[in-house]
């Protein structure tokens, strides 16, 4: 409402200068007469510090607002990063079981095969165990062992 009349006064105004440049010289010598009146300027000073007043409340609103959207939407995004680093470690957790599961099946083939290879070195004579051992132990003397 003040907004409105702080409005309709200044059209007014705008309106009464208009007209005082239609009016004669002397009727526009009387307008300016009235504008010198303390009154009149009181009423001018008195609105255009009513729209000061409700200017500054507006903008004090709109950092208000700020402030809220700013502390909702920190507070979002920290859910969001809370969220995200639940989702990380569950990830984790599956990644690291199954390593683990590809580590013990890396593992029991590992010792399938050691156990292929012993019941096959046990089958042979020994005078060939003796012939492989002896070539091994004359590699290993001069330093290339495999």
């Amino acid at each position: 409402m003040l907004m409105l009349d702080s409005k309709h006064r200044l059209a007014e105004g705008a309106h009464r200068s208009s007209v005082a440049s239609d009016m004669g010289e002397d009727d526009h010598l009387l307008n300016k007469a009235d504008s010198r009146d303390p009154t009149v300027n009181g009423d001018v000073l008195s609105e255009v510090l009513a729209v000061e007043r409700e200017i500054g409340a507006k903008l004090d609103a709109e950092r208000q607002a700020a402030r809220q959207w700013l502390e909702r939407t920190r507070g979002e995004i920290e859910q969001a990063k809370l969220s995200e680093l639940t989702a990380l470690k569950a990830s984790a957790a599956r990644e690291e079981e199954a390593a683990k599961m590809a580590a013990h099946d890396k593992a029991a083939a590992i010792l399938q095969q050691a156990g292929t290879e012993a019941e096959r070195i046990r089958g042979l004579e020994d005078a060939r165990l003796i012939h492989i051992v002896r070539q091994h132990v004359l590699l290993i003397a001069r330093g290339r062992a495999e």
